[in-house]
């Protein structure tokens, strides 16, 4: 079981990540996520390919639950064989194979996918902070955008003495 009780409540957790990323943006600090891009909200676990290799032969999908029984999917073997078992296919539902996204605002930057141990618990998808904090996805899609901007200015520095 999950010890819920330091966990701070949705609400207050997005509301803490907006003021975190605009104190970040006005001192300069910008970290390039894309999790505003196609796709930029889908966990990792989510993925097909994406496992954990735990002591014990152990095989895994989220690093966030590593005691959850739902969570071991497989065994890795001595010969170096994977074997997975029923509870793979839990994670790696298709992209909006839940009716509540099929229509969602959102839905391009998490498919549906954004966290599948929620999904797994509650039975129902869990959403991405930035489809309930609409100033979060702005800040961080802003974010985004500067960071492409800087990274581009690095590969292509501009010739001595021209305006930047």
């Amino acid at each position: 079981n999950i010890d819920r009780s330091a966990l701070l409540p949705d609400k207050q957790k997005r509301g803490l990540m907006s003021r975190l990323n605009l104190e970040s943006l006005e001192r300069g600090l910008f970290v390039k996520t894309d999790t505003t891009s196609p796709g930029g909200r889908v966990c990792y676990a989510a993925d097909k390919n994406a496992f954990v290799f735990a002591p014990g032969g152990r095989v895994l999908k989220c690093t966030a639950a590593l005691a959850h029984p739902k969570n071991q999917v497989g065994s890795l073997h001595t010969d170096g064989t994977v074997v997975l078992n029923q509870n793979a296919g839990l994670w790696t539902r298709p992209p909006a194979a839940h009716s509540k996204c099929r229509n969602c605002r959102v839905l391009p930057v998490c498919q549906g996918r954004s966290c599948p141990l929620k999904q797994i618990i509650t039975g129902r998808p869990a959403c991405p902070d930035i489809k309930h904090d609409p100033q979060l996805f702005l800040l961080t899609h802003r974010s985004d955008m500067l960071m492409d901007q800087i990274m581009q200015q690095n590969q292509n520095p501009a010739p001595a003495g021209a305006a930047l």
